[in-house]
């Protein structure tokens, strides 16, 4: 779902009711919200590799719970960078990765 960077679609909105509605039903017990923000370091940088592992370790927290959700906002600013096409290889391969990564289902 989304404009492909235009904004103003409203999929923000409907990601965060569906979670919020996952959440309430019991479906969901860790549930977050994951923006380019959150990824910056403490002093409001953040190279790719400091990105990448910010995001490694959101999905390592949802991995933990049983039943996660994680709401990836505004994907094309995830992956912003210098690299072809403004996007940063290192935070396209570490998200590809993560999402191919089956989640653990001894839990």
């Amino acid at each position: 779902v989304g404009s492909g960077g235009n904004g103003g679609t409203g999929a923000t909105s409907l990601a965060c009711w569906a979670a919020v509605e996952a959440s309430k039903k019991g479906y969901s017990e860790y549930t977050r919200l994951i923006t380019a923000l959150d990824l910056l370091g403490g002093d409001g940088g953040g190279g790719d590799e400091q990105r990448a592992a910010a995001l490694i370790d959101r999905f390592a927290e949802a991995r933990e719970m049983s039943h996660s959700l994680l709401v990836l906002d505004d994907v094309d600013q995830l992956c912003s960078g210098s690299g072809p096409g403004g996007y940063s290889s290192v935070m396209v391969a570490t998200l590809r990765a993560l999402l191919r990564t089956p989640p653990n289902s001894s839990k």
